[in-house]
């Protein structure tokens, strides 16, 4: 009976670190589904953040070729205006020429 006694206290004393070793490894499994689950979620919010990156930076190099037309245009507007205050200049230079002729005469 002792040896029978033994016997079960040693089962018990397995059968106790096995429910320990399966509590622990299944613990583990649901930390590594979770470290997974973790691991893609983060793999798609870098692809949102790269997807979001290059469309700022669609948006800039845009907005950039606006503003280059924007300020080719404003050069072209000035130098017209320049153009025309020139001929102003030169268009009443000339009549105060006419009017000194004029006055000689």
């Amino acid at each position: 009976e002792a040896h029978e006694a033994d016997r079960l206290i040693f089962q018990r004393s397995a059968d106790s670190r096995q429910y320990d070793q399966d509590k622990w490894a299944k613990l583990r499994r649901q930390l590594e589904a979770h470290n997974l689950q973790l691991e893609e979620a983060l793999r798609e919010t870098s692809k949102l953040y790269d997807a979001e990156r290059e469309g700022r930076s669609k948006d800039k190099a845009e907005f950039e070729a606006q503003r280059e037309s924007w300020d080719s245009k404003l050069n072209s507007e000035n130098w017209a205006r320049q153009c025309s205050e020139n001929q102003l200049k030169e268009g009443m230079r000339a009549m105060r020429d006419m009017d000194e002729l004029l006055k000689e005469l």
